[in-house]
């Protein structure tokens, strides 16, 4: 048999074209200008969230550019600048701020404005970073785009980008640091030493970073698989530090005699207003204009109205620091293991990002300033936090019932009496599947049009006869193609086609093909939507009304068709034009995979299971036809809407919102194995 499917596949495959034969790669230069346009269309749609952020934060930060030239300084940015003069390591304020970004700068120009330039870059990369770290461990793409507003669109990360200090620098550092030690589940040594290096970095640019080195030590030690490669990984970290830091510890101690962190910070911060862009508007004057005149002479100028617009933005668009607060608290609990995030690989990840903000603001300011420039990195990490810890605790693991049996009492007398009848029959390679419940008088105009062949594979046809009381199984018996399975009550279509693939698979075949007992869908589609699994483009392949034709005058069961496509396509993530049609095609793989708990309404659980395992799905054209016989089993327009919208949330939920994040994150592509692992459940 043919691949089965994709394990931990991040997306499904959707199209709105026929299957066709694919086509051979061409090596012509135009084919593969086509293909690389292709892709990179189908990239910015996938990104398109956190690419509308980015682009709204670039087009703020050329409004400050244009609002404040050249720069904007304080009493703290003479510190700093004046350490070009002479490189020293002075008391108040370390030299890393000055030694790796004003001092290369310095080389091309005195002017301030290529550093505002270069820090308004650095935060956009750190906002990059963020997504990145973030899309690495299987956060939904908007949730995650949602989580670079603050470090993107907040103002104060926009003035800080504004002020000639180090905080946006640190920021970034910051950020990549984090994004090194977690780019995989379990961090290797190259990880460890890039981690330990950027963090060392970090405590030269601003001393509070000095704490952060124990976190990641900590975090080495808490996600290893074995004590020994979590020491050894600790140990690297510490190496790294000692690389970066050690050179500037031995200066230090060399130029003042004494520890170079003996205080994480003497003067005083800077204060509130700093990083307010109204504190720069007219009548008041920069207190540090002989600034201006010694990096490039140019004085500050306000350019009006983008100086008026951005004070006028920062006064409402700001992240109130109580709402801030929601980052480690979630964070926190998925760290601690609450509900679902004890089972999700994601502990570590969620505790780093929580806890080491609350360091920087601890360290910095002595106590939770929520409001000083210690709140900065918190506006980096904290969303971060509240997405991952969000995640692991939606996505853990699947719920409970997704373990439930696939087989009752029902079944297994259902099954006993299907092999008194016919022995251990050899099905053909292709199978189709109808449950059918009182449907005598239109089953055997659907039986008699089924093919003895679908795309040159023979085909046998199992009718599952749910406990029908009007002759439905006589009539399925009377065609000699057709295996008919009888349950002895009714439970309902779900249950009756979960039967009905256990008949299948279990006799050999490597296709199911569903269809209904009311002639509501054509035979003539049977090849449409067998044809992408026997070529590998798919696994799954359900026909589309939508994208074909439906004869149905129903107008509300039309409007569902639309708002069930749009509520499964935005849990997904995957965009989807129906999500119940009857006649479908599967590799019959699928079919035990998946679980299949709905005694009833099986089409939306059967086609979220399967994203949720990760085969790819395709939607083809379809026809559907006005019933020819009987009447629908499945309620009224309103109570049908509301039962499948119970369905389609619930199988959401069971399969883990909509699959644990660990099938699908890079960062846990390997796998985690739990052994030896004190953040592993179960153990």
């Amino acid at each position: 048999m043919t691949s089965e499917r994709r394990a931990g596949s991040t997306a499904t495959l959707v199209e709105q074209s026929p299957p066709r034969t694919p086509t051979v790669k061409s090596s012509r230069p135009g084919a593969r200008a086509d293909l690389g346009a292709s892709f990179q269309l189908a990239w910015c749609r996938q990104h398109a969230a956190f690419l509308t952020v980015l682009l709204a934060g670039l087009a703020l930060r050329i409004v400050a550019l244009v609002a404040f030239r050249p720069a904007l300084v304080v009493e703290e940015s003479d510190a700093h600048l004046s350490i070009l003069d002479g490189v020293t390591p002075g008391t108040a304020h370390p030299v890393g701020y000055a030694l790796f970004e004003l001092t290369p700068l310095s080389w091309f120009t005195d002017a301030l404005t290529p550093v505002v330039v270069a820090q308004h870059l650095l935060g956009l990369a750190t906002g990059i970073v963020v997504y990145l770290l973030l899309a690495r461990w299987g956060v939904w793409r908007w949730f995650a785009a949602l989580a670079t507003l603050p470090v993107l669109l907040d103002p104060r990360e926009l003035a800080s980008e504004h002020l000639v200090l180090p905080d946006t620098f640190f920021g970034f550092l910051l950020a990549v640091a984090v994004l090194a030690l977690c780019w995989q589940a379990r961090p290797g040594l190259v990880a460890a030493l890039t981690g330990g290096i950027l963090l060392g970095v970090a405590a030269t640019v601003r001393p509070m970073g000095v704490p952060l080195i124990m976190g990641a030590v900590a975090m080495v030690l808490l996600t290893g698989a074995t004590w020994r490669s979590r020491f050894v990984a600790a140990s690297v970290v510490m190496i790294g530090l000692g690389l970066s830091v050690g050179p500037y510890v031995a200066w230090y101690h060399q130029e003042q005699g004494e520890d170079a962190f003996a205080q994480l910070q003497t003067g005083d911060d800077p204060g509130v207003e700093t990083w307010q862009f109204s504190s720069y508007l007219p009548p008041g004057a920069s207190p540090v204009g002989d600034l201006y005149s010694d990096h490039g002479g140019e004085q500050l100028e306000v350019t009006q109205p983008a100086a008026d617009a951005l004070a006028k933005y920062q006064g409402f668009a700001h992240l109130p620091g109580r709402l801030l607060l929601v980052g480690p608290l979630v964070g926190v609990l998925a760290g601690l293991g609450l509900g679902r995030a004890g089972s999700s690989g994601m502990r570590s990840v969620c505790l780093l990002t929580a806890l080491v903000p609350a360091g920087i603001l601890l360290a910095g300011s002595g106590a939770a300033d929520l409001n000083g420039r210690d709140q900065l990195p918190a506006l980096v990490l904290w969303p971060a936090a509240a997405a991952l810890g969000l995640t692991a605790l939606l996505r853990g693991r699947r719920a409970s019932a997704a373990s439930q049996p696939q087989i009752d009492d029902v079944d297994r007398a259902a099954l006993g009496a299907f092999r008194d009848r016919y022995a251990e029959p050899a099905l053909a390679p292709v199978v189709v599947v109808i449950a059918a419940y009182n449907e005598a008088t239109g089953l055997p105009r659907v039986l008699s049009s089924m093919p003895s062949t679908v795309c040159g594979l023979a085909a046998d046809v199992v009718v599952v006869d749910d406990g029908s009381t009007d002759g439905t199984a006589d009539a399925a018996k009377a065609s000699n193609r057709v295996y008919v399975v009888s349950c002895p009550v009714n439970r309902g279509q779900g249950a009756a086609m979960r039967l009905g693939y256990r008949v299948a698979r279990d006799h050999g075949a490597q296709y199911i093909i569903t269809t209904d007992a009311d002639a509501q869908y054509d035979t003539a589609d049977f090849p449409t939507v067998l044809t992408p699994l026997l070529e590998g483009a798919a696994d799954f392949v359900t026909g589309s009304r939508r994208l074909g034709r439906q004869h149905t005058i129903d107008r509300f069961r039309r409007a569902g068709v639309y708002v069930f496509a749009w509520i499964v396509s935005a849990l997904t993530g995957e965009r989807l034009t129906d999500t119940s049609f009857g006649l479908r095609a599967m590799r019959a793989q699928v079919t035990a995979t998946v679980t299949l708990n709905q005694a009833q309404y099986q089409s939306a659980e059967l086609l979220i299971g399967a994203h949720s395992h990760g085969y790819r799905i395709l939607e083809v054209p379809g026809t559907m036809h006005m019933r020819a016989a009987g009447s629908t089993k499945k309620g009224g327009n309103l109570i049908y809407g509301l039962r499948y919208a119970r369905v389609v949330l619930g199988t959401w939920w069971r399969e883990g919102c909509p699959a644990p994040a660990r099938e699908r994150a890079p960062a846990m592509s390997r796998s985690l194995d739990s052994v030896g692992s004190p953040l592993s459940s179960g153990r």
